[in-house]
């Protein structure tokens, strides 16, 4: 059989799976123990910025354990904190939710610490399918846990799994002081917009772009527009504030919510989703659709797809605006880990040799940002319509 896959990247993600108020008590194998290790896994993630996910499992109205039942709530003692990703499931395997799996997939990252209830159900389901998508699972000593069942006492089946089934097969699985030496080895480096997403006054990338600015005349009264990555928002609420509709979304739950106080704030319409391209789901086709210092974040054999899927959802005579980064000038030290899908000097230029290319523009520039970052780029940026 093949082996759990060695690591692939430096950084890892945290799953706490099913740790809910209906299943979280003394009938569980080692209550205390178990309550203990999972709640320090959870603050040494937190403490080097390691994103953790939650998910909660639901058997459907009804039940008593289900969506607004105290039940499916998560327990108090592991509580998510705000800007912390939950997922609901209604089968035993994690990877049943499309949006966490795009989420996994768009940032490319092949290691999963998994801990939370119950073992013999949803963390065996989970760690199985993860292992068969190639991922490496670590699994800390004593941080999941079931009941008594028919066949098996709680502790018997803890041990079936952690010490015969996943060992060397599906998971790695280690001593609470390997977990967390991991943790404390694996601090993820946020890239510098994620700090200053947290000044909720200040623009992070300043004011809205001179060719964002100049298509709004060409734009019919009420035309929808699509901000895909849009940050902290300085295009999406500028067209808000014309009254255009907008949608907008973004990875980073802190620029989601910058978003949300500003348009609360200034009495702007703005529809706001934390996910990827391709976690969204499309409801209708845009009049325009803004990709602005995006792309050279989306893997290589993605973009064709990303790309594609944009111009499928825009209108006839629609436009899209394209800023990205290209290899004419090296990539950044501190966005290394990030930038991940550097264009070639004018290639944008050939996903849109199907439209009209009403401008295209090359530049090099330099920029210094308020935490005195300081960056060098070359930059294509193209206007074409369909």
């Amino acid at each position: 059989m093949r082996k759990n896959a060695k690591k692939v990247g430096e950084k890892m993600i945290l799953l706490v799976i099913d740790i809910q108020k209906g299943i979280t008590d003394e009938r569980l194998y080692a209550f205390g123990s178990f309550m203990e290790n999972v709640q320090k896994i959870i603050e040494t993630a937190r403490k080097n910025d390691i994103e953790i996910i939650y998910f909660q499992h639901d058997d459907g109205p009804g039940t008593g354990f289900s969506i607004g039942d105290t039940d499916f709530e998560i327990a108090k003692q592991v509580e998510p904190k705000k800007g912390e990703k939950v997922f609901v499931k209604d089968i035993n395997s994690c990877f049943g939710n499309k949006e966490f799996t795009g989420y996994l997939d768009s940032i490319n990252e092949k290691e999963l610490m998994i801990v939370g209830l119950q073992t013999n159900y949803c963390i065996d389901a989970t760690i199985r399918t993860a292992f068969d998508r190639g991922y490496h699972v670590i699994i800390p000593e004593g941080t999941n846990s079931t009941f008594d069942n028919d066949y098996m006492n709680a502790e018997t089946t803890y041990k079936y799994y952690n010490e015969m089934m996943w060992p060397e097969r599906y998971a790695q699985c280690v001593t609470m002081d390997e977990a967390l030496k991991r943790l404390n080895e694996s601090k993820t480096k946020k890239p510098f917009w994620e700090e200053e997403y947290l000044d909720l006054e200040k623009s992070t990338f300043g004011e809205p772009s001179k060719e964002v600015v100049d298509i709004a005349r060409l734009l019919k009264k009420g035309a929808k527009i699509l901000d895909v990555g849009c940050g902290d928002g300085r295009h999406a609420l500028y067209f808000a504030g014309l009254g255009f509709q907008v949608d907008a979304f973004d990875i980073s739950p802190n620029a989601i919510s910058k978003i949300d106080y500003l348009k609360k704030k200034h009495n702007l319409n703005v529809n706001t989703y934390v996910c990827d391209v391709f976690g969204f789901e499309f409801k209708c086709k845009y009049d325009l659709v803004i990709m602005h210092g995006v792309l050279q974040f989306v893997e290589r054999d993605k973009q064709p797809e990303m790309i594609n899927l944009l111009k499928k959802h825009t209108e006839k005579n629609g436009y899209h605006i394209v800023a990205l980064f290209t290899d004419a000038e090296p990539i950044p030290e501190d966005l290394k880990d990030v930038m991940v899908g550097v264009f070639k000097e004018g290639e944008i230029k050939d996903y849109y040799s199907d439209w009209n290319i009403k401008m295209f523009e090359s530049k090099k520039f330099s920029d210094e940002h308020e935490n005195g970052v300081k960056h060098c780029h070359a930059m294509n940026k193209i206007i074409a319509m369909k």
